[in-house]
Protein backbone atom coordinates (compact mmCIF):
# COMPACT_ATOMS: atom_id res chain seq x y z
CA UNK A 1 0.00 0.00 0.00
CA UNK A 2 2.90 2.37 0.67
CA UNK A 3 3.79 2.16 -3.05
CA UNK A 4 0.46 3.72 -4.07
CA UNK A 5 1.02 6.74 -6.32
CA UNK A 6 -2.52 7.50 -7.49
CA UNK A 7 -5.84 7.21 -5.70
CA UNK A 8 -9.42 7.92 -6.74
CA UNK A 9 -12.11 8.14 -4.06
CA UNK A 10 -15.71 8.17 -5.25
CA UNK A 11 -18.60 8.48 -2.82
CA UNK A 12 -21.76 6.70 -3.90
CA UNK A 13 -23.98 8.41 -1.36
CA UNK A 14 -23.82 11.93 0.00
CA UNK A 15 -22.48 13.77 1.78
CA UNK A 16 -19.05 12.30 0.95
CA UNK A 17 -17.06 12.60 4.15
CA UNK A 18 -13.51 11.32 4.40
CA UNK A 19 -13.27 9.37 7.64
CA UNK A 20 -9.72 8.97 8.97
CA UNK A 21 -8.20 11.23 6.34
CA UNK A 22 -4.94 11.14 8.33
CA UNK A 23 -4.37 7.60 6.99
CA UNK A 24 -3.52 9.17 3.62
CA UNK A 25 -0.33 10.53 5.21
CA UNK A 26 0.82 6.91 5.41
CA UNK A 27 1.08 6.85 1.61
CA UNK A 28 4.49 8.48 1.06
CA UNK A 29 4.36 8.18 -2.76
CA UNK A 30 0.83 9.45 -3.29
CA UNK A 31 1.20 12.00 -6.08
CA UNK A 32 -2.26 12.09 -7.67
CA UNK A 33 -5.49 12.23 -5.66
CA UNK A 34 -8.95 12.46 -7.20
CA UNK A 35 -12.05 12.99 -5.09
CA UNK A 36 -15.53 12.66 -6.60
CA UNK A 37 -18.70 13.89 -4.86
CA UNK A 38 -16.92 14.96 -1.69
CA UNK A 39 -19.62 17.35 -0.56
CA UNK A 40 -18.78 16.66 3.07
CA UNK A 41 -15.14 17.76 2.76
CA UNK A 42 -13.62 20.89 4.23
CA UNK A 43 -10.45 22.68 3.13
CA UNK A 44 -8.56 21.17 6.05
CA UNK A 45 -9.83 17.60 5.68
CA UNK A 46 -6.78 16.30 3.86
CA UNK A 47 -3.52 15.92 5.74
CA UNK A 48 -0.31 17.41 4.31
CA UNK A 49 0.81 15.00 1.62
CA UNK A 50 4.45 15.71 0.79
CA UNK A 51 4.51 13.91 -2.57
CA UNK A 52 1.15 15.26 -3.83
CA UNK A 53 1.45 16.94 -7.24
CA UNK A 54 -2.15 16.77 -8.50
CA UNK A 55 -5.43 17.12 -6.58
CA UNK A 56 -8.66 16.91 -8.55
CA UNK A 57 -12.00 17.38 -6.88
CA UNK A 58 -15.27 16.97 -8.74
CA UNK A 59 -18.36 17.80 -6.73
CA UNK A 60 -17.94 19.82 -3.57
CA UNK A 61 -19.42 22.78 -1.73
CA UNK A 62 -18.58 26.07 -3.41
CA UNK A 63 -18.04 27.72 -0.01
CA UNK A 64 -14.79 25.79 0.58
CA UNK A 65 -13.22 26.53 -2.83
CA UNK A 66 -11.44 29.77 -1.77
CA UNK A 67 -9.89 28.07 1.26
CA UNK A 68 -8.77 25.11 -0.86
CA UNK A 69 -7.18 27.41 -3.43
CA UNK A 70 -5.42 29.35 -0.67
CA UNK A 71 -4.15 26.16 0.96
CA UNK A 72 -2.57 24.79 -2.22
CA UNK A 73 -1.42 28.08 -3.78
CA UNK A 74 2.36 27.95 -4.13
CA UNK A 75 2.52 24.39 -2.78
CA UNK A 76 3.44 22.80 -6.12
CA UNK A 77 0.10 21.00 -6.28
CA UNK A 78 -2.00 21.27 -9.41
CA UNK A 79 -5.54 21.84 -8.16
CA UNK A 80 -8.49 21.10 -10.42
CA UNK A 81 -11.97 21.83 -9.09
CA UNK A 82 -15.14 20.98 -11.02
CA UNK A 83 -18.80 20.85 -10.13
CA UNK A 84 -18.67 23.11 -7.10
CA UNK A 85 -22.23 23.82 -6.00
CA UNK A 86 -23.72 26.50 -3.77
CA UNK A 87 -24.46 25.34 -0.25
CA UNK A 88 -28.11 26.43 -0.48
CA UNK A 89 -28.57 24.45 -3.69
CA UNK A 90 -27.03 21.39 -2.04
CA UNK A 91 -29.41 21.63 0.90
CA UNK A 92 -32.27 21.04 -1.53
CA UNK A 93 -30.50 18.62 -3.87
CA UNK A 94 -27.75 16.74 -2.01
CA UNK A 95 -29.71 13.48 -2.04
CA UNK A 96 -31.02 14.01 -5.56
CA UNK A 97 -29.43 11.41 -7.86
CA UNK A 98 -29.65 13.83 -10.80
CA UNK A 99 -27.70 16.62 -9.02
CA UNK A 100 -24.60 16.20 -11.16
CA UNK A 101 -26.55 16.57 -14.40
CA UNK A 102 -26.50 20.34 -13.84
CA UNK A 103 -22.73 20.34 -14.39
CA UNK A 104 -23.20 19.63 -18.10
CA UNK A 105 -26.54 21.32 -18.71
CA UNK A 106 -27.83 23.71 -16.06
CA UNK A 107 -31.42 23.88 -17.31
CA UNK A 108 -31.80 20.23 -18.24
CA UNK A 109 -30.15 19.11 -15.01
CA UNK A 110 -32.32 21.43 -12.93
CA UNK A 111 -35.42 20.09 -14.68
CA UNK A 112 -34.33 16.51 -13.90
CA UNK A 113 -33.75 17.43 -10.24
CA UNK A 114 -37.21 18.97 -10.03
CA UNK A 115 -38.82 15.93 -11.69
CA UNK A 116 -37.15 13.63 -9.15
CA UNK A 117 -38.19 15.83 -6.22
CA UNK A 118 -41.81 15.83 -7.44
CA UNK A 119 -41.74 12.04 -7.79
CA UNK A 120 -40.37 11.58 -4.27
CA UNK A 121 -43.02 13.88 -2.81
CA UNK A 122 -45.77 12.01 -4.65
CA UNK A 123 -44.46 8.61 -3.56
CA UNK A 124 -44.08 9.70 0.05
CA UNK A 125 -47.76 10.77 0.03
CA UNK A 126 -49.10 7.49 -1.39
CA UNK A 127 -52.14 6.15 0.48
CA UNK A 128 -51.89 2.90 2.40
CA UNK A 129 -54.99 1.46 0.71
CA UNK A 130 -53.52 -1.10 -1.73
CA UNK A 131 -55.71 -0.28 -4.77
CA UNK A 132 -55.40 3.49 -4.47
CA UNK A 133 -51.70 3.16 -3.73
CA UNK A 134 -51.07 1.18 -6.91
CA UNK A 135 -52.97 3.66 -9.09
CA UNK A 136 -51.28 6.71 -7.58
CA UNK A 137 -47.86 5.04 -7.72
CA UNK A 138 -48.36 4.37 -11.41
CA UNK A 139 -49.31 8.01 -11.99
CA UNK A 140 -46.27 9.28 -10.07
CA UNK A 141 -43.89 6.97 -11.91
CA UNK A 142 -45.39 7.84 -15.28
CA UNK A 143 -45.08 11.56 -14.54
CA UNK A 144 -41.38 11.08 -13.79
CA UNK A 145 -40.74 9.21 -17.04
CA UNK A 146 -42.71 11.73 -19.07
CA UNK A 147 -40.68 14.53 -17.51
CA UNK A 148 -37.44 12.74 -18.40
CA UNK A 149 -38.73 12.15 -21.94
CA UNK A 150 -39.41 15.88 -22.22
CA UNK A 151 -35.98 16.75 -20.82
CA UNK A 152 -34.31 14.55 -23.40
CA UNK A 153 -36.43 15.98 -26.18
CA UNK A 154 -35.70 19.57 -25.18
CA UNK A 155 -32.09 19.41 -23.93
CA UNK A 156 -30.72 16.15 -25.40
CA UNK A 157 -28.67 15.40 -22.28
CA UNK A 158 -29.61 11.79 -21.57
CA UNK A 159 -26.69 9.81 -22.95
CA UNK A 160 -25.98 6.16 -22.19
CA UNK A 161 -24.68 6.83 -18.68
CA UNK A 162 -27.57 9.12 -17.76
CA UNK A 163 -30.05 6.66 -19.26
CA UNK A 164 -28.71 4.00 -16.91
CA UNK A 165 -28.84 6.43 -13.99
CA UNK A 166 -32.42 7.40 -14.85
CA UNK A 167 -33.48 3.75 -15.11
CA UNK A 168 -31.82 2.94 -11.77
CA UNK A 169 -33.57 5.90 -10.14
CA UNK A 170 -36.90 4.79 -11.61
CA UNK A 171 -36.47 1.28 -10.21
CA UNK A 172 -35.44 2.61 -6.78
CA UNK A 173 -38.48 4.86 -6.65
CA UNK A 174 -40.72 2.02 -7.82
CA UNK A 175 -39.43 -0.15 -4.97
CA UNK A 176 -40.02 2.74 -2.56
CA UNK A 177 -43.60 2.89 -3.88
CA UNK A 178 -43.91 -0.89 -3.40
CA UNK A 179 -44.33 -1.56 -7.12
CA UNK A 180 -43.23 -5.10 -8.04
CA UNK A 181 -40.03 -4.99 -10.10
CA UNK A 182 -41.52 -6.90 -13.06
CA UNK A 183 -44.32 -4.32 -13.30
CA UNK A 184 -41.88 -1.42 -12.94
CA UNK A 185 -39.77 -2.89 -15.77
CA UNK A 186 -42.86 -3.15 -17.94
CA UNK A 187 -43.88 0.46 -17.23
CA UNK A 188 -40.41 1.76 -17.96
CA UNK A 189 -40.25 -0.10 -21.28
CA UNK A 190 -43.66 1.21 -22.30
CA UNK A 191 -43.22 4.86 -21.29
CA UNK A 192 -39.54 5.60 -21.88
CA UNK A 193 -38.46 7.46 -25.04
CA UNK A 194 -35.03 8.55 -23.79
Amino acid sequence: MEELESLRIFWRKPPGRLVDAAALAGLPRLAVLELVDGYGLDAGTLPDLTSLTQLSISGLRRSIVPALKARYRGAGVGLVIEGAKHDTWLVANLNNPFRDWVDDDARGGAAACKAYARAVRAIDKLPQDRDRRADEAEAAMRTLVEALNGIEQKYEIIDTLRREEACDVFMELAARAEVPSHLADQWLDEWRDF
